[in-house]
C-alpha cells in the first residue's frame, strides 16, 4: 500500500475509531456490576470476561497499528472487578492509542506489520479492530 493511500485511510477511520470507542464504552457499563458472573453457558465467557476480551482486544489492534508490533494479549489484570473497572482500562488505551493515531503518518500507516494473519499494511489492523468490536456490540 502506498504511504498517501495509507495516509488517507488513516484520516478516514480514526473518526470511526473514536465512535466506536465511545459505543463499545457504553455496552460495557450496560452490563451490570453483579452480573459480571453471569454465563448464558458453562462455556461461555461471563459478562466481565466477554467486556475484558472486548476492551483488550481492541488495545490489542491499536498497539499493533499504532507501534507496528503486536502485543502480547494479556489477560484480565486482579485488580478489574467490574465492568466499570474495564470501561476505565480501555478509556486509558483508547486515549492514548488515539493520539498516536491522530501522529501518525501516511508511511507509517502503510509499515508492514507481521502479525498472526501474516505481514499486512499496519491500517490493515485498524479497520480489524473496528470490525473485531462490532462483531462482539
Amino acid at each position: 500500500m502506498k504511504a498517501e493511500s495509507a495516509g488517507a485511510v488513516l484520516e478516514f477511520l480514526v473518526p470511526a475509531v473514536e465512535n466506536e470507542a465511545a459505543l463499545t464504552r457504553k455496552v460495557i457499563l450496560a452490563v451490570p456490576a453483579d452480573k459480571g458472573h453471569y454465563r448464558p453457558e458453562e462455556k461461555a465467557m461471563s459478562a466481565l470476561e466477554l467486556c475484558w476480551h472486548i476492551a483488550a482486544a481492541d488495545a490489542f489492534f491499536l498497539t499493533a497499528v499504532t507501534t507496528g508490533v503486536f502485543p502480547p494479549f494479556t489477560k484480565m489484570p486482579d485488580n478489574i472487578k467490574t465492568p466499570k473497572d474495564v470501561a476505565a482500562w480501555f478509556d486509558e488505551q483508547v486515549a492514548a492509542n488515539v493520539a498516536k493515531l491522530k501522529s501518525m503518518s501516511g508511511e507509517q500507516a502503510a509499515k508492514m506489520v507481521d502479525s498472526p494473519f501474516g505481514p499486512r499494511p499496519a491500517i490493515t489492523f485498524l479497520n480489524l479492530s473496528i470490525n473485531h468490536t462490532s462483531h462482539h456490540s
